[in-house]
């Protein structure tokens, strides 16, 4: 475990939250974004596209591609 272990340079500093992530990936013209994050693992997840996709493409690839919410 490199954190506890004193070895601070491998902490991510960017500030990202779910929000902030989504507000950045449409502030540079994503069209499509769903992000997801799970916080009992530290991670966040976000699929964008700059093209519209059909609304059910997308949701499809979003399943397909992003993590469970449950998933442990």
């Amino acid at each position: 475990m490199a954190i506890p272990g004193g070895e601070r340079f491998m902490t991510h500093r960017c500030g990202f939250n779910q929000a902030a992530l989504v507000a950045t990936l449409e502030a540079v013209s994503f069209a499509q974004v769903v992000a997801l994050s799970r916080p009992e693992r530290f991670d966040l997840w976000a699929l964008a596209s700059l093209e519209t996709w059909p609304a059910m493409a997308f949701n499809e690839a979003a399943l397909t591609l992003l993590p469970r919410p449950a998933d442990a």
